[in-house]
């Protein structure tokens, strides 16, 4: 019996090779106004196709084209080089990823392989390609505001995307994704402190985002609405830093979810920081129903000292979000609107038991007690909270008075 066999994915030197003699990249350039997905390839009815093809063959035939998709994929992730990330104009590797994955998307539709399984899968050194799309990629390229995966509703009031890189091109390709690759995606970020890889994820995968229910609903379909930014302080060893949380609809969220909060990454860990009404009494702490601020690792973070304040500024005064010339974190207004937040005798710890978190109350500062009313002066009229954590990952001072100014 004669069947005719697919043709598999073009090697990938010889992509590569095109992608380089191309006058315009493969993918979609910064004057695009999103980067787009490639129009997936129609799949052809395989009841009529293959009916004629012996089981044996059919199921040899996806093992080759799967086994040679592995291959293209991981030639893709290792050949990465950072460097290249920074060059939007030319061609470059992340010009060669549109091509490629558009071919595989194609022979893995004509055979029914699940290219988005491929990409999920840890076959290289026991990761998925995504891991060590995040771990290679350059950690000074700009910022980027791209939109979500395909699968998820596009808004126009998105930021432009900007150029496309090898992570912005493998998450394209990868839905439905799995709760499995979204706790991997997460350990990437951790291992090489990238925020803006994390900011980014929140952006591209909604489910990659800690928002609840209730707040998804209130926010809508533009997500997320909540900016977060991390400083670093040059030349400290202290494990100093900074981080500006902008909450949208604060006092809304607050009363329908009882706890607003956010994520971030700084310092090669997870952080969970969230306003709150604790529903628990702390031994050494608030009592339950007291409203506070809360801190906590998250994932496989290393427990670490934390020595920190919350500041919460005036709406009109706005908020200093860039470090001066000398690379130190600018000293900060208003210290009546100050709450200091920090470990006792324990180090944090990424558990569930609240004796390796930090909860302090809120309820003693007027300024911050006021976040709890609708009318307080400190939510202006957008609606959007402004407060920053300032911290050091150091033993805090014996001092009660200790101001913990972070520089």
């Amino acid at each position: 019996m004669i069947y005719t066999k697919e043709p598999d994915p073009p090697a990938y030197d010889t992509l590569v090779g095109n992608s380089r003699s191309r006058s315009q990249p493969t993918t979609p350039t910064a004057s695009t106004s999103s980067f787009q997905l490639p129009p997936k390839p129609p799949v052809s009815a395989s009841s009529s196709s293959r009916s004629w093809i012996p089981w044996s063959a059919a199921q040899r035939t996806s093992n080759e084209v799967q086994a040679n998709v592995r291959n293209l994929i991981r030639q893709l992730v290792v050949g990465m080089d950072p460097s290249q990330d920074r060059q939007p104009q030319g061609s470059t590797i992340a010009d060669a990823a549109g091509g490629i994955l558009h071919s595989c998307a194609d022979a893995c539709a004509k055979h029914e392989v699940s290219l988005s399984t491929i990409l999920q899968d840890k076959y290289i050194e026991e990761h998925s390609p995504l891991y060590w799309a995040i771990v290679k990629q350059s950690p000074t390229r700009p910022d980027r505001q791209p939109r979500r995966v395909p699968s998820e509703k596009h808004d126009e009031a998105e930021a432009e995307a900007g150029p496309p890189d090898v992570l912005g091109v493998l998450l394209s390709y990868t839905v439905p994704m799995k709760s499995s690759t979204i706790s991997e995606l997460r350990l990437a970020c951790l291992s090489v402190s990238d925020q803006k890889a994390f900011q980014r994820l929140r952006i591209l995968v909604p489910k990659f985002s800690s928002l609840s229910g209730a707040d998804r609903v209130l926010l809508g379909p533009v997500l997320p609405s909540d900016d977060v930014s991390v400083e670093i302080a040059a030349g400290n060893n202290d494990g100093s830093f900074a981080v500006n949380m902008q909450f949208s609809q604060f006092h809304k969220r607050l009363m329908v979810s009882r706890e607003v909060g956010a994520e971030f990454v700084v310092r090669n860990r997870i952080w969970h920081f969230s306003l709150t009404f604790t529903d628990v009494d702390w031994s050494d702490g608030p009592r339950a129903g007291t409203w506070c601020a809360r801190l906590s690792l998250q994932d496989s973070s290393p427990s670490t000292w934390f020595d920190g304040r919350l500041v919460l500024f005036e709406p009109h005064e706005g908020r200093t979000t860039a470090t001066s010339e000398s690379g130190e974190l600018p000293d900060l207004p208003l210290p009546e609107n100050v709450v200091r937040m920090r470990c006792k005798s324990y180090r944090l710890e990424p558990t569930s038991d609240r004796y390796k978190q930090i909860c302090v109350s809120l309820e003693e500062n007027p300024a911050f007690a006021s976040l709890q009313y609708a009318e307080t002066s400190y939510i202006p009229a957008d609606e959007k909270l402004t407060v920053r954590l300032e911290a050091r990952l150091t033993r805090p001072s014996r001092d009660t008075d200790d101001e913990c100014r972070i520089a």
